[in-house]
């Protein structure tokens, strides 16, 4: 039987080469953390996961509130009655 994986494993494949262990996974967090847009983004998600790491918790992956974007009904604009005079001109 084999043992259950270590929090800090991974496995990574780019062509020939063959990570796996504790180095496949720095590797992934390198790029991670390399693809972020922005210092501060980078900076932010290295010191949370640090903090999951180090503490031993699991971050929410959760997104609670409102789906709807803000000002938008979800129904499509109301056509203005200069839109009706150029239909009925053209027909």
């Amino acid at each position: 039987m084999r043992p259950l994986p270590t929090r800090a494993t991974g496995a990574a494949h780019c062509g020939n080469i063959h990570i796996l262990g504790f180095v496949a996974w720095l590797c992934w967090l390198f790029v991670h953390i390399f693809f972020q847009i922005g210092f501060r983004n980078r900076l932010l998600v290295f010191i949370q996961w640090a903090w999951s790491y180090v503490t031993y918790e699991r971050g929410a992956r959760l997104i609670t509130g409102s789906t709807e974007l803000p000002g938008w009904s979800g129904t499509q604009p109301t056509q203005t009655p200069a839109h009706d005079d150029l239909r009925r001109k053209t027909a």
